[in-house]
């Protein structure tokens, strides 16, 4: 009876935090518009292993590399074909596609990341990793927020 009531408190802690990340996503438009510019500039377009780069790098440092690349498997699988699995290729990757396609390609990818996380946060046993992803995704946002206040987020045609 304790098990079984114990189970149940968990499963309703999972949908509770699952159901405040996702509200965490869900920015509505205004709030958002910045994102694709801004991480297309710093990767794309900011000085290569500038400070722009290094402030990623610094952000992603919080995830292990199985995290990466669990995410990763979980994007190629269920929202966009990635050729590459290592962060520096992914970039390469991403940066050479075109305009409309790399929207698309950030789009898909981040949905799917962002599901990863959703995931992750729900499953039993994953709390360490979800909280790396949470750090992760804060420290993103708020540096893509700083680019965007400096109004860095500019990808020239």
């Amino acid at each position: 009876m304790f098990e079984r009531l114990t189970q149940i408190i968990l499963g309703l802690i999972s949908v509770t935090a699952l159901t405040l990340s996702q509200s965490s996503f869900e920015l509505d438009e205004e709030n958002q518009n910045h994102l694709y510019p801004c991480w297309t500039y710093m990767n794309c377009y900011a000085g290569e292993g500038g400070p722009e780069q290094q402030k990623r790098d610094e952000c992603l440092a919080f995830l292990q590399d199985s995290d990466f690349s669990n995410g990763m498997d979980n994007v190629k699988k269920n929202a966009y074909k990635l050729e590459n699995d290592d962060l520096l290729p992914l970039v390469k990757e991403y940066c050479a596609k075109q305009d409309s396609e790399r929207r698309n390609a950030f789009e898909k990818v981040t949905q799917g990341m962002a599901n990863y996380y959703m995931l992750t946060c729900s499953t039993p046993g994953k709390h360490e990793e979800c909280g790396r992803y949470g750090d992760t995704t804060e420290c993103l946002n708020a540096y893509l927020d700083e680019l965007k206040t400096q109004k860095k987020c500019v990808i020239p045609k």
